[in-house]
């Protein structure tokens, strides 16, 4: 029952990357279709193909604006402006949190994720769920980028202290804007080709403690949990007998004998 239910979420998700792409591909605001928004930079050519450095670099690309379920990176490829190739370059897409005036808690990272195609490159992401004032940022090359722009790009941080690299930051730390390791290096902002898509439905965590199932999710927007015992009939019934607290709705049943599925529908 327990991985079945993972199943049901995870062919969700890759919906909803499929939506998105065929919205970007489009041109359309995907903002109010299955709960999926676009925040970021335009995917469109810059100046440059990419940086010119060896992925030594670490840039805060830009503030989240609205509470939401991170499910892809999205980034542009190109091969058409100065430098070298954007195309086959590679980065890691990273989810801060700022802890104070000059300091950020690492709490997000992606695996390297290749930029393999000229144009739209859509990669999944591990769910997260972000809130406003969360920083979007990357490590590494293969995304395009204008410099003296002002912003919104405008913090890239960098050490160049004897040329020594920058290290990756990790999942788990915290790190100091500018500090001992992270230099502050501001050339009049640089505005990155990057881009994230976020659902307003938030992520169900399904556990299990000896006959009893609890189904739990972030008390965030006007989500309606629902349930069935066959996905193939199509017919879903609105479970309302959830409980709130400490920024969390939940609700516990025994253990069902045979399939129970659940999910998430948005206002």
């Amino acid at each position: 029952m327990k991985d079945l239910k993972r199943f049901s979420l995870v062919m969700t998700a890759n919906f909803r990357g499929s939506l998105v792409l065929a919205l970007l591909m489009n041109g359309f605001n995907s903002a109010s279709a299955q709960g999926l928004f676009i925040e970021g930079q335009s995917l469109s050519d810059r100046e440059y193909n990419t940086d010119q450095t060896q992925a030594y670099q670490f840039v805060l690309d830009f503030t989240v604006t609205q509470a939401g379920t991170l499910r892809n990176f999205l980034t542009w490829g190109q091969n058409s402006g100065e430098g070298i190739r954007g195309v086959g370059e590679f980065f890691h897409g990273y989810v801060l949190r700022p802890m104070g005036s000059n300091s950020f808690q690492v709490l997000m990272k992606t695996g390297p994720l290749t930029v393999t195609n000229e144009g739209t490159n859509i990669f999944e992401a591990p769910p997260f769920d972000l809130q406003v004032g969360d920083l979007i940022a990357h490590y590494g090359t293969g995304i395009p980028l204008s410099i003296e722009t002002g912003g919104p790009s405008s913090v890239y941080i960098v050490t160049n202290i004897d040329d020594f690299p920058l290290p990756m930051p990790v999942v788990g730390t915290t790190i100091e804007v500018p500090g001992p390791i992270y230099i502050l290096y501001d050339d009049g902002g640089r505005d990155y080709a990057i881009a994230i898509a976020v659902s307003t439905v938030p992520n169900l965590d399904i556990t299990q403690t000896g006959g009893t199932v609890t189904v739990s999710w972030p008390a965030v927007g006007a989500n309606t949990l629902l349930q069935t015992t066959n996905l193939d009939c199509g017919i879903w019934t609105t479970n309302a007998d959830f409980i709130s607290a400490n920024g969390t709705n939940s609700v516990t049943i025994a253990a069902p004998i045979g399939n129970l599925f659940f999910r998430l529908r948005g206002p």
